[in-house]
């Protein structure tokens, strides 16, 4: 009931901002595309919804730092009455008694859940190659340590490839508008495609203002991600994410029937999702073939 805690609102207000900022230099990219015909775009700080967004995010964020004031204050007046203090019903943030380590994470389509925001990497061949669980509600603060562990993983794979086999490795890392920002466009590591934004929008941008080459010179990171994801092979190859990445989700979900831990805090959430990826892997090999020895 009521609103979320500010600190939860302030952590989804800022990806909310990051993404309607990508999706208004698609916009404004479209219209230079079209050769400047049309209605000019205003500047993007100047675009209604990056203004309407950033404006809750002012405000969720001037209303944690007035929590974090009382809290502060509650603290030096209990210092110095050197007593206990009495309990109090405060419009601060709450804590989860039952699983203090789990937090509020948004729903699609909307509304809260108590939960663990869960992370898992997919190879081409659908199998499981690493996996997180954290109570962050921000998907892009889990990328650099994903592509870490996809790297060690892909490098452990090569290791016990038969000798004639060449090493893979990793070739393209592709991820959704959840983890676009700066810093995850510029890590240093494998190649990398993340979405600007929802996959019907760069469908029809891919469409209607396709582009080749190189990125114009001076492009920002995510100017130049939004040219290459317009460009032929840059659309083809995202457009495989979906089927890769959300099927082990969809069958945990829907056939396994795994839609919540049974066990409380980080460490066993993670060792429970790690077990369930670890059966995912092994039903898909031994229902690839993969596993049956070659005839003699």
């Amino acid at each position: 009931m009521g609103l979320p805690p500010a600190e939860i609102r302030v952590e989804v207000l800022t990806q909310n901002l990051a993404e309607a900022r990508a999706a208004h230099h698609a916009k404004i990219e479209r219209y230079h595309a079209r050769g400047k015909r049309g209605r000019k775009p205003v500047p993007v700080e100047q675009a209604y919804r990056v203004r309407r967004i950033k404006a809750g995010l002012d405000r969720a964020i001037a209303a944690e730092q007035v929590t974090q004031q009382r809290v502060q204050a509650g603290a030096a007046e209990a210092a110095v009455a050197a007593k206990p203090a009495t309990p109090t019903r405060s419009s601060g943030p709450k804590r989860n008694i039952t699983d203090p380590e789990s937090r509020m994470m948004p729903l699609r389509g909307g509304g809260w859940i108590q939960s663990c925001n869960r992370q898992a990497l997919t190879s081409s061949d659908g199998l499981i190659i690493a996996t997180s669980v954290a109570n962050n509600s921000s998907d892009a603060t889990a990328f650099t340590e994903m592509m870490g562990k996809a790297i060690a993983a892909a490098a452990l794979i090569d290791t016990h490839r038969p000798a004639a086999a060449p090493p893979t490795g990793i070739g393209v890392l592709l991820a959704d508008a959840g983890y676009l920002s700066v810093d995850n466009l510029s890590a240093a590591g494998p190649d990398r495609l993340i979405a600007v934004g929802k996959q019907r929008e760069l469908a029809a941008a891919a469409r209607e203002h396709p582009t080749a080459g190189p990125p114009p010179p001076g492009a920002t990171p995510i100017e130049a991600m939004a040219h290459r994801l317009r460009t032929p092979d840059g659309h083809a190859l995202y457009s495989q994410r979906g089927h890769i990445a959300e099927t082990p989700f969809a069958h945990a979900k829907h056939n396994l029937g795994f839609r919540r831990f049974t066990s409380r805090g980080i460490t066993r959430a993670a060792a429970e999702f790690s077990f369930h990826t670890l059966v995912h892997n092994l039903i898909k090999a031994i229902g690839t073939g993969a596993l049956t020895p070659a005839p003699a």
